[in-house]
């Protein structure tokens, strides 16, 4: 056996591992639908069957939901299964399982050509990781950024080493839909493309045709969101563009950005080991717990990850 079919059994193993590891009680191991996926399912199962959200908007680019927004990306991708399955936990979990895990083989291509030990522990780091493994064992949207990211990720490395015009266009779809997977992407997509396509330009490692090529498709990909921000800004509001709706939603998702501060980073861990529900005898069952500071916690670690994006491009 030849050191290519090792790595291939190694992988297909550990997508095996990791497809175990989010299926498995996946409907009885907290059997209660979260009130985002609730949400989502519901739309989901409009967009199925009738190309609307649950207020009647005609193919979104943004959900809304109760109290804001959700991303589409997730919501499309649930509609199928909602339709064929109907609603219940698995319809509206499935896809995330199977995102999470088949993110596994971009992962391992995306390493490709870093050290051994490094490409083993990263991906063993991804599979067995008990945030990743419950990350993807729930439906909701913004969850989708994880394997999304990984699978832009993989695309613009590969572009980036082939020099060649089409690996870039799938590079700049594959950055365009992270935009629609979550609402904090809007901020971080294109300060990350800034950066690197800056880098690129002063290493002479990117030209006039991957250029050109990069703006018309990331121009297209993401030009509904940009249409959608401005509707948000209140620049024109509940308007369609051919059979695309764009809505205002007062309160948008975007907390992430105003949470930013130790303490909070504290709330988000307590929150990680707190269930959502609390057994009250009086009650006679389980009931959903939205006190202080669970209930508003944001799971919010983007401040430990600002260290290392600026160390990424140093590198």
């Amino acid at each position: 056996m030849n050191k290519k079919q090792k790595s291939r059994i190694f992988i297909c193993s550990l997508f095996v591992i990791s497809l175990f590891l989010h299926l498995i009680f996946l409907g009885s191991l907290n059997p209660y639908l979260n009130a985002d996926e609730a949400s989502l399912q519901l739309s989901s199962w409009c967009l199925g069957n009738y190309r609307t959200d649950r207020y009647g908007n005609h193919l979104p680019v943004l959900i809304a939901n109760f109290y804001g927004s959700q991303s589409a990306a997730y919501a499309y991708l649930v509609a199928p299964f909602v339709k064929i399955m109907g609603m219940n936990l698995w319809s509206i979990r499935l896809p995330m399982a199977l995102a999470f895990s088949l993110a596994v083989f971009p992962l391992y291509h995306l390493l490709r050509f870093t050290e051994k030990e490094i490409r083993v522990f990263t991906i063993l780091l991804y599979v067995f990781s008990p945030l990743m493994i419950a990350m993807g064992r729930l439906g909701l949207d913004c969850n989708l950024i994880v394997p999304a990211s990984i699978c832009m990720l993989d695309a613009i490395v590969t572009a980036i080493h082939s020099k060649r015009v089409a690996p870039y266009i799938l590079a700049s779809v594959a950055s365009g839909f992270v935009l629609y997977t979550y609402a904090f992407s809007y901020l971080l997509i294109p300060v990350f493309l800034f950066f690197l396509f800056l880098a690129l330009y002063r290493k002479k490692q990117i030209h006039g045709k991957q250029i050109l090529a990069v703006f018309l498709t990331l121009g297209i990909t993401a030009a509904p969101v940009l249409l959608e921000v401005l509707t948000l800004y209140g620049i024109k509001r509940n308007w369609n563009l051919g059979p695309i709706s764009f809505i205002y939603i007062p309160r948008n998702t975007g907390g992430e950005l105003t949470k930013i501060n130790p303490l909070n980073l504290i709330h988000s861990i307590s929150a990680l080991i707190a269930s959502d529900y609390a057994f009250n005898k009086e009650a006679g069952g389980y009931i959903f717990r939205t006190s202080q500071p669970f209930g508003r916690t944001y799971l919010n670690f983007f401040a430990l990850s600002i260290p290392f994006f600026f160390f990424g491009f140093l590198k």
